[in-house]
């Protein structure tokens, strides 16, 4: 007669639900740190706009001076600048507050 299989590790349990003011908190925090993130993006780089994909192609291969730049790209652009091995990262981009 076949063994009967080893018994896998028990699951972890289940972790309880955070408070909401702990949930509300960490919120906070997050959108206060993309805030800092956007502000220093915009004080230390050049904005391009749609031409995003195309900038980062001319200084990934030398057509341009290096430098730091932000703008727009659509999904299938940032796919084709991962496949080429242009390096750049995404994140959300939070609208302005008076905050």
């Amino acid at each position: 007669a076949p063994a009967a299989p080893a018994a896998g590790p028990a699951p972890a349990p289940a972790a309880p639900p955070l408070p909401a003011e702990v949930r509300e908190r960490f919120a906070a925090e997050v959108m206060r740190q993309l805030t800092e993130i956007r502000r220093t993006v915009e004080e230390n780089c050049d904005y391009v706009g749609d031409r995003f994909a195309e900038e980062a192609r001319r200084i990934h291969y030398g057509e341009t001076d290096p430098r730091g730049i932000y703008g727009e790209a659509t999904d299938k652009q940032a796919e084709e600048l991962e496949e080429e091995g242009v390096t750049f990262g995404r994140m959300p981009w939070l609208p302005r507050t008076n905050s």
